[in-house]
């Protein structure tokens, strides 16, 4: 279920909807220019997303606060099994499966990070209305994973087993939501095909934004 859910959102969309939403909304285009392993960003030149090495796909959508890699297709086949009547099961699989337990905490701690409305003002800025609605589904997916993570930890609140990580996370907020801010306005300036003078600026104000977030 988890497998059926991330293929058919990420390469059966149609007309490649998500291909041009990723490409849009993120700023994958800009992270591929930068130095950020030892290795090109795609396996090939050509190429859609498949091709992408996992450092660049999952960067970019740390980029933007949606953490996609790490719920999607599993978010869905939890709230799945849980809407066919199996919490109970999941949940003492939870408790007496220490794998699984490590697989819904990691889940866990990396959905506290996610922030669905800076999601959303990269979409405001870089996104044609078509693709906002891409944007718009990833986002109430998101609000499931969430949802089916803390029915199955039997938490209320995310992350709530741990109030030291909680509070560091809030700590740095206020500087993170500065930093996307700033970011998404380069992103906007990027695509109206700045002269060589700004483009450089900009280049070196998205290096900026990428090394501290």
């Amino acid at each position: 279920a988890s497998a059926k859910a991330f293929q058919a959102q990420v390469y059966q969309s149609e007309d490649g909807i998500f291909s041009r939403y990723f490409h849009a909304a993120t700023p994958t285009s800009a992270l591929a220019s930068m130095n950020l392993g030892s290795r090109p960003a795609k396996r090939k030149a050509a190429g859609g997303i498949e091709t992408l090495r996992a450092i660049p796909w999952v960067f970019a959508w740390t980029q933007t606060r949606l953490h996609l890699p790490v719920w999607l297709g599993c978010g869905a086949a939890l709230a799945e099994r849980i809407a066919g009547g199996g919490l109970a099961e999941l949940r003492d699989a939870y408790s007496t499966w220490p794998f699984f337990r490590g697989l819904v905490d990691l889940m866990e701690l990396e959905l506290s990070k996610a922030e669905p409305a800076v999601s959303e003002y990269y979409d405001g800025r870089l996104c044609t209305p078509d693709l906002r609605a891409v944007g718009d589904g990833l986002r109430s997916a998101l609000a499931q994973a969430k949802a089916a993570v803390m029915e199955v930890a039997g938490h209320a609140l995310l992350l709530e087993n741990h109030p030291l990580a909680k509070q560091s996370f809030g700590l740095r907020q206020p500087y993170l939501l500065t930093l996307h801010a700033i970011q998404g306005e380069v992103m906007a300036r990027l695509k109206k095909e700045p002269s060589d003078a700004e483009r450089l600026a900009l280049d070196d104000a998205m290096t900026v934004t990428v090394q501290g977030g």
